[in-house]
């Protein structure tokens, strides 16, 4: 699997099975949820929903991988760190599909070191997406 965030022209591989050194991914969450407004009614049983249209969700995933020097691996979580707040396309590549899953317009919310042991470096990755097609 491979997943990349595109900020403007410029495309930022976060996770990729296929690169040399391995970039592993593991997707832990990937979902969405519709507002809804309830609302009592006078003299009724049971409340009544209205569905406003809005549609949001989080994606998250983790990408680990080993580096050279222990230098390499502080390099990379700063530049990971530097994308935070921006608002990009998000795509994953998935292993072994022809697919193309795209979250647009997804702002990177959330970057977290989840593990570091001097060459080897976890990040656990989330975006705020509204948006999922697939071609």
């Amino acid at each position: 699997m491979k997943i990349t965030f595109t900020i403007g022209s410029t495309v930022s591989t976060l996770a990729d099975d296929t690169a040399a050194p391995r970039i592993a991914g593991v997707i832990e969450q990937w979902g969405g949820s519709a507002k809804v407004q309830t609302e009592p009614l006078y003299g009724a049983v049971n409340e009544v929903d209205f569905p406003r249209g809005n549609i949001g969700g989080d994606f998250t995933f983790t990408a680990g991988c080993s580096f050279a020097t222990v230098d390499a691996a502080g390099a990379a979580f700063a530049t990971a760190y530097a994308l935070l707040n921006s608002q990009g396309s998000v795509k994953v590549y998935p292993s072994g599909g022809s697919a193309v899953i795209t979250m647009a317009n997804a702002v990177l919310k959330d970057v977290t070191r989840t593990e570091y042991n001097g060459h080897w470096l976890k990040l656990r990755y989330t975006f705020k997406i509204t948006t999922i097609t697939s071609s």
